[in-house]
């Protein structure tokens, strides 16, 4: 390859990243979102959050910086008007953060579904004879592991003048997505085994399995995802991932995903790569501001 040819695809270089620099600095600053207060055509009432980080940052400063994502986006709900949000990292740092951001946000209850010992020995049970009763199933499946933190928070609408109200904040942790629905289909097996005939034939019906993932146990499916990467780095043109997010809830999930929000630092300021980039109230409210927007046919 000539030299000539080098120096061409070097410029065709330069010339796409100033491109892809300027682009996000107008994207950012260029388009303003609406204040948070503002009477939208459409809130969503149930808010997810999924942050994700780099995995060679710092732990305490990733625990902190997710402390403080879920402590913001809590205030700015509360002014919003949204009821409820589920708070989910694929590292388990929000799991391990429960009892902080319980006393953080004054929560006034908190319920857990904890998984139960695999190595307690329990009785035999004797055979079901003809005038046994059937084990409920609603009993049954109340063991069911969705690790899956609840937090019952007392709001007050800051100083807008509204009556309080409650606010319901779910923690998730990696073991509430693949593994909370294999544990849930066992269940049924098991259930239907002892219930029934091993020959009669099985199946698991969708409402059925979406009352328990979906139950009081478990929690409902969000209005709005937003996806926030703190690394610079990963946040430049990358490509939406949800990074094991519990997947039965969001089938009807609008998406949230600011991919340009951090490029003119990737380009313009280098030394900031390395740095956390903390979710602001910007990026919050142009998510709600493009869920205002999005046209929602629901399969229609």
């Amino acid at each position: 390859m000539s030299i000539l040819t080098h120096i061409c695809l070097g410029l065709v270089h330069v010339t796409y990243a100033l491109y892809n620099a300027l682009y996000a600095l107008f994207v950012r600053h260029a388009q303003h979102p609406y204040p948070l207060a503002k009477d939208r055509r459409r809130i969503p009432q149930h808010l997810a959050l999924l942050l994700t980080s780099d995995d060679a940052a710092n732990q305490d400063d990733v625990r902190y910086a997710y402390e403080r994502a879920v402590r913001d986006v809590t205030r700015w709900c509360n002014i919003v008007g949204v009821s409820r949000l589920t708070a989910y990292d694929p590292r388990g740092v929000l799991e391990e953060s429960s009892e902080v951001l319980a006393s953080l946000l004054q929560a006034t209850e908190s319920t857990k579904r904890t998984r139960l010992p695999e190595d307690i020995a329990y009785p035999p049970t004797p055979p079901f004879s003809e005038t046994s009763r059937p084990i409920s199933p609603e009993s049954f499946f109340n063991n069911v592991n969705l690790s899956v933190t609840t937090l019952g928070i007392k709001r007050t609408r800051f100083d807008l003048g509204l009556n309080p109200s409650s606010f319901t904040l779910h923690i998730l942790s990696p073991d509430s997505s693949t593994p909370a629905i294999a544990e849930a289909a066992q269940r049924f097996t098991q259930n239907h085994l002892l219930c029934t005939s091993s020959e009669a034939l099985f199946c698991i019906s969708i409402a059925q399995l979406e009352g328990i993932l979906e139950g009081d146990t478990g929690f409902p499916a969000p209005d709005l995802m937003i996806v926030h990467h703190f690394s610079p780095a990963k946040r430049s043109r990358t490509p939406l991932e949800l990074h094991g997010f519990p997947p039965w809830q969001i089938r009807l999930t609008e998406i949230y995903h600011d991919e340009y929000a951090a490029t003119y630092w990737r380009w313009l300021m280098p030394w900031r790569r390395s740095q956390i980039v903390h979710l602001s109230e910007i990026e919050f409210r142009k998510a709600l501001d493009e869920y205002a927007s999005a046209e929602m046919r629901l399969g229609k």
